[in-house]
């Protein structure tokens, strides 16, 4: 009977032992995975959001001045050569790298831009879907949704109208450009993949793609904005996370923006 309680006591003593080595192994994770990304936006990150564009005047257009980019992607590709553009929601404390392996779908989804294994990943497209130039009329982009408000962690605050219509725009710099992108949409989607049931090679698909948005889930939370004009020529940028529901049924939540012309970067969004 000793011999029994004995064995209890010591293996007891083990659990507790692996369970304590698990936390701190867990923590210590974490904490290097966030630090990874708070080391390159300390040094590479925009330095300033521009001012909405304003209405055009009748007064000559000035000659464009040269290209200068906020983000600094020389110091951004010393830490990884596949970033190739940088997002930014300034109000929900989005500012990210944004990846694409050369050959690699889902590299990124469980490496971040070190190369090294993280289970964050990294905000990262897909090599045999994009250009990686944002010139698709379908950009995808995918990132984690964690707990600890990293990466596309905070997208879900989008199911506050009041969020919306203060952040209405997405910013994405490359090292050629600026591009602005209008939110018309913020739902919880089926977990359908996308680029297989709506290649957006045919117009057809891209309006199909459209045509689901307001009927894939019904969500009270999901919100298309009606006076966002949107048509199967436009360029669209689809930011797509889990939606952090702990239900058995899986979906996606999808952030989806058109990319503005300069003139039309002031308008007001009025969600409906």
């Amino acid at each position: 009977m000793k011999g029994a309680r004995k064995i209890v006591y010591y293996g007891s003593l083990v659990v507790i032992a692996v369970t304590a080595c698990f936390l701190i192994h867990y923590f210590y994770t974490t904490a290097h995975e966030a630090d990874v990304y708070k080391e390159l936006q300390a040094t590479a990150e925009p330095t300033a959001t521009p001012a909405p564009t304003q209405a055009p005047t009748a007064e000559p257009t000035p000659t464009p001045e040269p290209h200068l980019c906020p983000v600094d992607f020389e110091q951004a590709w010393q830490e990884c050569a596949d970033i190739y553009g940088w997002i930014e929601i300034p109000g929900l404390d989005i500012s990210y790298p944004v990846v694409q392996h050369p050959d690699n779908d889902a590299f990124y989804l469980r490496h971040d831009i070190t190369g090294a294994y993280n289970r964050h990943g990294a905000i990262y497209s897909e090599p045999s879907v994009n250009a990686g130039d944002f010139s698709d009329y379908h950009t995808i982009l995918y990132g984690h949704n964690y707990e600890d408000g990293t990466l596309f962690s905070n997208l879900t605050q989008y199911r506050d109208t009041a969020v919306l219509e203060a952040n209405p725009d997405i910013f994405v710099y490359t090292p050629e450009e600026e591009l602005r992108y209008r939110i018309f949409a913020a739902i919880t989607y089926s977990n359908a993949y996308i680029p297989y049931y709506y290649d957006d090679s045919a117009p057809e698909n891209r309006q199909a793609f459209l045509d689901s948005l307001p009927s894939t889930v019904r969500d009270l939370n999901n919100h298309i904005v009606e006076d966002v004009p949107v048509t199967k020529d436009d360029k669209i940028l689809i930011l797509s996370t889990c939606t952090g529901n702990s239900d058995s049924v899986i979906h996606r939540y999808l952030i989806i923006g058109v990319l503005q012309e300069e003139s039309a970067w002031d308008q007001q969004a009025v969600v409906g």
